[in-house]
């Protein structure tokens, strides 16, 4: 199984004069295929399964990074997604007024 990134995640880059820095890349938005696991449950069979069924009705785009990990990144179409956002923030809301939201966040992966 090919492992995939998500959120908000360090990425490891070498400067100009050869040194390496660490920087938080806030664009890349996507989903390991271990982390889709855990949300889908299922086996391994099952959640690449899913990953292309996804792909095949246009809710996610499929990428490779372009970096020494050469990870696959399953990234959300959010014009797709419509009912998604309204999903998100109602969780969130409800998360929050149960007193859970810091611990959802860290169970949940990032969008």
């Amino acid at each position: 199984m090919r492992d995939v990134s998500v959120g908000s995640r360090e990425r490891v880059a070498d400067d100009a004069d050869g040194r390496q820095s660490t920087r938080t890349d806030q664009c890349i938005s996507g989903l390991t295929l271990h982390e889709l696991s855990c949300v889908l449950g299922g086996s391994q069979g099952q959640v690449i399964g899913a990953a292309f069924d996804l792909k095949h009705f246009g809710y996610i785009d499929i990428t490779e990074e372009q970096n020494d990990n050469r990870r696959c990144v399953l990234r959300p179409i959010r014009d797709r997604m419509f009912g998604f956002d309204g999903y998100l923030r109602l969780v969130n809301k409800l998360a929050s007024d149960a007193g859970i939201a810091e611990r959802l966040e860290a169970l949940l992966p990032l969008y």
